[in-house]
């Protein structure tokens, strides 16, 4: 036979391991908070770099611009030599 304090003894026991699950549920809704928080984190940190990204796009952009208008000015200076070149030959 058992005796009463073995038997409220047995209770005790699974409120204890309950009590242990139960933590261990909590800990881990902690970790899954900070690895949620650590995802946000890193889509910021990704939303900041698309952002560096299309900054450096426009200013290829803008570099192949000014190249452009150098390649058309150098045309213009090459053009406008070649004519003067060409009067001073032809003037002698």
């Amino acid at each position: 036979m058992t005796s009463i304090e073995q038997v409220i003894g047995v209770p005790q026991k699974y409120q204890t391991g309950a009590k242990r699950i139960d933590a261990e549920a909590k800990r881990y809704q902690t970790g899954a908070k900070r690895i949620d928080a650590g995802a946000k984190r890193y889509q910021t940190g990704a939303k900041r770099i698309d952002a560096e990204a299309k900054r450096y796009q426009i200013g290829a952009k803008r570099c192949a611009v000014e190249a452009k208008s150098l390649q058309i000015g150098v045309f213009w200076y090459y053009t406008l030599t070649k004519s003067l070149h060409f009067k001073k030959v032809t003037n002698k």
